[in-house]
C-alpha cells in the first residue's frame, strides 16, 4: 500500500542562466534587475516606487509579463514588510534560547490509528518522509480533486510560456477560489489524523501551495536547499500532478544521518540555505551519492515530509516542467505563527472556506483566530518568490 520511488540524487547542478540569492528568502540577483538606492529601503519609499512603477505600466499599455523592475520592487516590498518577522525569528534562535524551548514530542500512538495511516506516520518518523499514491490513501474526493489540478496546471502551463524569466508559477488566490477542491481536500479526516498523529498535537492548516516549475535548471526560490521555519515538527503533503522522474524536478531531502551531522557542525543558525556546492562544503566526508533521498513518482504520487526538521528542495528540472501541489500543516499553537501564513489567500478568503465545515476542520483553518499573546502582534513574514 506504500512504495518509496526514493534514488540517489546527481548532485551536479548545471550552471544558472542568472545569478540568485543563497538565502531562499533573499531578494535574488536578475540579468537586467537596475540597482537601487538605499533610500527605498522602508516599506513606504518601496510602497511609492510600486505606485509609480504600475501607473507607468498602465500609461504606457505594456503588453505580456510582468516588467522585471515591478517584480524586483515587489521583493524589496516584500522584503521589508517581513523585517519584524525575520528580527523576531533571529532572536527566537539564539542558541541559548533555542536550548531552553522545548521541542513537541509525538503523545498520539500511531497504534490508535487504522494500520495504513500508522504505517505513515511510523515511515516519518523513521525517514523524515513517506511516499505513497492517492489510490493507495483511498481519500474522498481525490479524483475530482486532480482533475480541478490538472485544469489548472494547463493555466499555469500558458502563463509559463508567456512569462519566460520566471523559474516557478504559483497558483494565485483567484486560481484557488476558482478550484476549491484543492484547498479542500487537505481537510480531509483521514489526512488530518495521521497529521495529528505525527504532530502529537491539534494541527494547523496553512493552505495549499500550487507551483509549477519551469525544466530551466537553475537553482532559485524554492529549488535551493532550505528548511521551513512555522515550527521544529511540521508536515507537508505533496501532491505531484504531472509525471516526475529525477530530471523532472522530483523533491529531495537530506537522509537522517547527514542531517544530524549537518546539525551537530552548524557555525551559523537553524534556517540557513543552501546550493548544491554549498551542502557538499558543509559535509566533505560525505558521498554526495549517500546524502539526498530524490523522490520521484508519477501523477497521484503523494509525499509526507517534515520539512522542518530535513533541509529539502524542488531538484532544477532540465527533462520537463514540473507540476505539484503541497499542503502544509503545522501545530495549532505553532512556535513561529508569524512564519505561518504562506497561502495565496487571504485570511478573509480562508474564512469562507470554513462555512459549513465541521467544527474540527473550522478549527483547523481558523487557527490564526485563537493565536494570544506578544508573537500574535508580529506581522507575518511575506513570500518573496
Amino acid at each position: 500500500m506504500m512504495y518509496d520511488t526514493t534514488s540517489n540524487a546527481d548532485t551536479t547542478s548545471p550552471a544558472p542562466r542568472r545569478t540568485a540569492s543563497h538565502d531562499s528568502g533573499g531578494l535574488g540577483g536578475e540579468i537586467g534587475t537596475p540597482r537601487i538606492s538605499h533610500e527605498i529601503s522602508s516599506p513606504g519609499g518601496i510602497a511609492s516606487l510600486l505606485q509609480v512603477e504600475r501607473s507607468r505600466l498602465r500609461r504606457h499599455a505594456l503588453p505580456g509579463p510582468e516588467q522585471p523592475l515591478l517584480r524586483f520592487l515587489k521583493r524589496q516590498y516584500a522584503r521589508a514588510l517581513s523585517l519584524p518577522a525575520e528580527v523576531a525569528l533571529r532572536l527566537m534562535n539564539l542558541p541559548q534560547l533555542d536550548r531552553s524551548i522545548p521541542r513537541r514530542s509525538a503523545s498520539l500512538p500511531a497504534a490508535r490509528l487504522p494500520r495504513a495511516n500508522a504505517a505513515v506516520v511510523e515511515a516519518i518518523e523513521r525517514d523524515g518522509f513517506c511516499v505513497t499514491s492517492l489510490a493507495a490513501l483511498g481519500i474522498p474526493g481525490s479524483t475530482a480533486m486532480l482533475d480541478a489540478a490538472l485544469d489548472l496546471s494547463r493555466v499555469l502551463a500558458g502563463r509559463a510560456r508567456k512569462d519566460a524569466g520566471r523559474h516557478t508559477i504559483f497558483a494565485n488566490a483567484a486560481d484557488l477560489l476558482a478550484q476549491p477542491r484543492i484547498f479542500q481536500w487537505g481537510l480531509e479526516d483521514r489526512l488530518l489524523d495521521i497529521v495529528e498523529a505525527y504532530l502529537g498535537t491539534q494541527a494547523a492548516y496553512g493552505g495549499a501551495s500550487y507551483s509549477y516549475s519551469v525544466a530551466d535548471g537553475r537553482e532559485a526560490g524554492t529549488r535551493v536547499w532550505h528548511r521551513d521555519r512555522e515550527d521544529h515538527r511540521m508536515l507537508k503533503v505533496g501532491l505531484y500532478i504531472s509525471d516526475v522522474t529525477r530530471e523532472d524536478g522530483p523533491l529531495e531531502l537530506l537522509r537522517r544521518s547527514w542531517q544530524e551531522r549537518l546539525d551537530a557542525r552548524r557555525t551559523r543558525w537553524r534556517y540557513q540555505s543552501f546550493r548544491q556546492a554549498d551542502l557538499e562544503a558543509a559535509l566533505p566526508e560525505a558521498d554526495p551519492e549517500d546524502t539526498i533521498h530524490t523522490l520521484a513518482g508519477p501523477p497521484g504520487t503523494v509525499l509526507f515530509i517534515d520539512t522542518a526538521r530535513h533541509h529539502h528542495r524542488g531538484r532544477p528540472p532540465t527533462g520537463h516542467d514540473r507540476s505539484a501541489i503541497y499542503h502544509s500543516y503545522f501545530p495549532r499553537r505553532p512556535r513561529h505563527p508569524f512564519c505561518c501564513e504562506r497561502s495565496a489567500l487571504s485570511r478573509e478568503e480562508i474564512a469562507g472556506f470554513a462555512r459549513d465545515l465541521p467544527q474540527r476542520k473550522r478549527d483547523t483553518i481558523l487557527w490564526r483566530q485563537a493565536l494570544t499573546g506578544p508573537l500574535s502582534w508580529i506581522p507575518r513574514d511575506r513570500p518573496r518568490s
